[in-house]
């Protein structure tokens, strides 16, 4: 079974409030790249970070807390490159992330947090690879507009899944079989052949069981609690991200079948996703 992620509605917060600034932002002006051809003052400390790709997003911001204020700065550090900490001034007052295949690590003044990859920014259509070799690129082979456009929709996107990864409406109960079932609905749940069955035989117990007590605890069927979950997934997809078709939300959140997908999503929230996407106003 999958680690739980780090749940932090206050990073949650200040990532959405990041993500619409960054989609109207002058990159040409905020964006500092850091590779190979950098020169850094004699007296600036320098270190690296084992190949990974580090990013920051800096505010004018004077308070820590929910508000993430004014983006001031985009830098992003080609792998393995050696390069100075952010001025102290900024400390308080940034998003940094550091991206390698095994790992996501925030970092702030405050906090320090791993976020374990296992394949989970898939279930969103990012796949963490893609980026890393991606910003890479873009570090080594410069800024032109058609390029920062590109970067802008690569670290949106990335954003987007990492905002959904870090709430993903676990939930715990008294009872710890309800719990380990629902966490492994929750790690599996993108999948369209899971069954009732796989999920019993997931918890060590017999369907029949799984079902009762299921049902007992939070008054609805292992089968209706999945289809819930998916549901809710996939409406943060359709509000969160616009580039994807119905077909791969659905696909993404374990809908064989995309017509039934938007039958179910139109009864659950009142409108169609493919409304959602194309008129940005949900009719009912």
């Amino acid at each position: 079974m999958q680690s739980p992620l780090y749940d932090d509605e206050t990073t949650r917060c200040r990532i959405k409030q990041l993500q619409k600034q960054l989609l109207t932002a002058d990159l040409s002006r905020l964006l500092v790249i850091v590779n190979e051809n950098s020169v850094f003052e004699e007296n600036q400390k320098l270190h690296s970070h084992n190949n990974s790709v580090e990013i920051s997003f800096c505010s004018d911001n004077t308070q820590i807390g929910r508000k993430f204020g004014k983006l001031t700065m985009v830098r992003i550090v080609r792998g393995g490159i050696r390069h100075p900490l952010l001025p102290m001034e900024l400390w308080s007052k940034n998003l940094s992330l550091q991206l390698n295949n095994a790992v996501v690590h925030y970092v702030n003044i405050l906090e320090k947090i791993d976020l374990p990859v296992q394949n989970n920014f898939s279930q969103y259509g990012v796949e963490l690879d893609a980026v890393i070799f991606y910003l890479n690129r873009f570090c080594a082979n410069g800024n032109n507009t058609e390029q920062l456009e590109h970067c802008r929709y690569v670290l949106l996107t990335f954003l987007s899944a990492l905002s959904l990864l870090m709430h993903p409406d676990r939930q715990f109960f008294k009872n710890r079989t309800v719990t380990a079932i629902c966490n492994y609905i929750m790690n599996n749940y993108h999948r369209g052949d899971l069954t009732v069955a796989e999920i019993a035989g997931g918890v060590g117990l017999s369907p029949n069981y799984v079902q009762r007590v299921f049902f007992r605890e939070t008054g609805q069927t292992p089968k209706e609690y999945l289809q819930n979950l998916r549901l809710t997934v996939a409406e943060k997809l359709v509000q969160g991200n616009n580039t994807y078709m119905v077909k791969e939300i659905a696909q993404m959140c374990g809908w064989n079948c995309p017509y039934y997908f938007s039958n179910c999503f139109r009864k659950r929230f009142g409108y169609y996703p493919s409304q959602k996407k194309n008129t940005g106003n949900p009719q009912s």
